[in-house]
Order: C-alpha cells, then structure tokens, then sequence
C-alpha cells in the first residue's frame, strides 16, 4: 500500500492529534472544567485557526478567551458552522476518510454542552494538557527558496479584478517539490490564491489549459507531501499567481510569499492536479438547485489524493463520483452545504485507487433565488466569469501517477 501523504495544514494536524487526547465526557457526578476538559478539545478542533497570528479572528487559547465566547460557540457548533467543515457527515464510531477533518464527535459536543451547562468552571490548572507548539516563521520548515510577487495595493471597497502576478523560478535544473506554503503578507483580503506552473516555451494564453499547481485559501496554503511524492518544478519556469482580493474596508498592500522544500533525490510519484470543469452553462434567474456536471475519463490508473470543489456565491452542494467501466457509481465525497467563504480540499487518509477507463464525475447545484441570502442577483442569469457575481464550476482533483523514467 502506498504511503499516505501529508496535506495542507497536515504538519499542524499533526501536532495537534499528537499533542491532544481525545476529549472525553466528565464521568457521572464530576464536573466538567476547562483545564481538565474543555481545553482538550479546544486543542483539536478550534486553536489550529482561532489562535495568535492564526487565520480566525480571536483566539481561543486560554479559559478567559474561551468562557467569553461560550454562547457563540455553542451557537456554532449547534449550527454545524464550525468547525468548518462540509462533507457529508459519516459513522461517527469510525475513524474519517479524512486527514483533515475537525469535525467534534458527539462525546466532545456533549462535554462542551455539559460545561456551559454547569456554570463554565475553571477548574485546575494542574490538569491542563501541555500547550501546542506551532512553528515559528514557515509552517513547512526551513524553506530551500522563496518566491516574492510584487506588490498588490488593495483598495478599501468594491470589487477588484483578479490580479495575475508573474515569478521566474531561475532554478538551474529541474526540481522536484516536497513542500510548499503560499503565505499573503494581508491574508485578511486574500480570498483564494491559484498558483499555476508555467513551463519554458509556453506563454500566458496557454494558463486556460492549465491546471493549479498549489492554492491558498484561509485555513488551506500548506501542502507537504510524503516521501516519495513530488511536483515537478521545471529549470526555467514561472509561478503564475492567480490574486483573488476581497476589500474589506481598509486599503491595504499586499506582497504574497510562496516557500519550498525540495525532495532529497527525483520521487517514485508525480503529484498533479486535474480539474472537471465545465464553462457552457447558463443558471436561470430565480432557479434554486440548478444542476450542472462534468466528467472526465481516466486513460490510466490513478492515486487520489484528495478534491478541492469551487463554485461562487451561488454555490450551494457539490459531488465527485466514479462511475467503472461497467457503469456501476460510487460516492467518492459528497458536500451537502458548500460554502463559498471556506474554499477547503478535502484530503484522503490513505490515497484513493481508482482504475483506468472509470469516468470521473463533478457535479454542482446553484441557488439563483431570492433565498440565497449571498445572491448578488437573483434576476439575471448568471453565467461562467472570474468574479464572484459570476459563477464557476469547478471540481479539482489532486492525485499521483508514477513517474516516468527518462
């Protein structure tokens, strides 16, 4: 069996299933308290991103930040709005198929319930797990290079173009990378970021054709992978940043980063990126689940490693299936509630083996009513278009093929 690889946030999941238990109900006739509790599950769910210089806007580090926030939380966490997380909920008996799932158990639920419940105690200190340690500076390590775009000046408000900001790599041979992490210098008006290899002797009219290489978006923008997998950076080429800003009131300047790692020696397997996609469509005003897909045959074996769905504000479910060659489909993932504000890949535990002449499968539903509360609106008919009161239907598939030897 092939190894699993590590994904984006994957080094920061791991020091968190490392470094916390998991939570556990109170036994009938204690109390539950934070230190001894609470903290716990703060740790594996919550503190990843709701943490000092993290991507969420407070933190819920200590006992005061999180007693002061136990309404909302409970309120959050009744909703299913956090942790963020969208995929069809499975047995929760059984582990994920997901690496980087943060959905609480219903034991964690019921603790943190248990302990507004009785009055939010402290409790004792002594009992409290040991504090995560994160990284200081690049999430993935000590970087071999980093790449800096120029600078991007945000306006305060309304809509802005996407910004396409061109790297030459100059490396002097080919290389092939482990890691890589896109890091925004204003990571509050930073929606999402494609970054597409640009090979020598291809230009920017040929990036349509072209694939992501890596993406940021919050809470997703480090990628490592496992010994033996690589993307492939070619001697010459140019990282083309795709710039997804969204002003928030206050003008600002951006200048995004993107750092490597490169392997030890050329890997056993090529990490690529396909997309189903599909730009003909036309969502009719006031339609509230208009259907649309798109599919792709698979000319050889493949290893998935995970799918990243990407509609706009309409946005409103998305599928992958696989359908074999003898027409029977399965489920591969399934997003009930796609939301737009969380651009998350979702990433197997152990690849995903799909056989050669399967017909992979993406479908996506959109609300163009007056339901939708997002709808910019619902009188026109929305069709393909970069900016977010246009639509996409894009299904990104990340996998890995062996690689060929010269």
């Amino acid at each position: 069996m092939m190894k699993r690889r590590s994904g984006p946030l994957s080094l920061l999941t791991a020091l968190i299933v490392i470094s916390c238990p998991l939570a556990v109900a109170a036994d009938k006739g204690s109390v539950v308290n934070y230190h001894g509790d609470v903290s716990r599950l703060m740790q594996k769910h919550c503190i990843r991103c709701h943490r000092e210089d993290g991507g969420a806007p407070f933190a819920l580090e200590t006992f005061e930040d999180v007693e002061a926030n136990a309404p909302m939380i409970q309120e959050v966490i009744r909703r299913g709005t956090m942790p963020p997380w969208f995929a069809a909920s499975g047995d929760d008996s059984k582990e994920s198929q997901w690496v980087n799932d943060p959905t609480l158990p219903e034991v964690d639920k019921a603790t943190l319930a248990d302990w507004i419940k009785s009055g939010r105690q402290e409790g004792d200190v002594a009992d409290a797990p040991e504090s995560l340690a994160y990284p200081d500076g690049w999430n993935i390590g000590n970087p071999d290079a980093v790449f800096q775009a120029r600078e991007v000046s945000v306006k305060a408000t309304g809509v802005m173009p996407y910004e396409y900001l061109v790297i030459q790599t100059d490396e002097k041979s080919d290389q092939w990378v482990q890691s890589v992490q896109i890091r925004p210098s204003s990571p509050e008006v930073v929606h999402h970021v494609l970054v597409m290899m640009l090979p020598p002797g291809k230009s920017a009219r040929d990036l349509n054709q072209i694939d992501y290489w890596a993406a940021y978006a919050p809470g997703n923008g480090t990628h490592i992978y496992a010994d033996g997998y690589g993307r492939k950076m070619p001697r010459g080429s140019k990282l083309v940043l795709s710039m997804h800003y969204t002003p928030n009131g206050t003008a600002t300047v951006d200048q995004t980063e993107i750092a490597v790692q490169f392997t030890k020696k050329a890997p056993e397997f090529e990490v690529r990126t396909a997309s189903l996609v599909n730009t003909d469509f036309t969502i009719p005003p006031g339609a509230e689940n208009h259907k649309i897909t798109a599919t792709v045959k698979l000319p050889r074996d493949i290893m998935i490693l995970g799918y990243f769905p990407h509609s706009h504000l309409r946005g409103k479910a998305a599928r992958y299936e696989v359908i074999s060659r003898s027409g029977k489909s399965d489920i591969l993932l399934d997003v009930p509630g796609y939301d737009f504000n969380w651009q998350l890949f979702y990433e197997y535990t152990e690849p995903k083996s799909i056989r050669r002449g399967s017909t992979l499968k993406y479908t996506a539903w959109y609300d163009n009513s007056e339901n939708n509360p997002a709808n910019p609106d619902p009188t026109k008919a929305v069709r393909w278009g970069n900016q977010t009161f246009e639509e996409m239907h894009l299904g990104y598939v990340e996998f890995v093929v062996p690689r060929r030897r010269n």
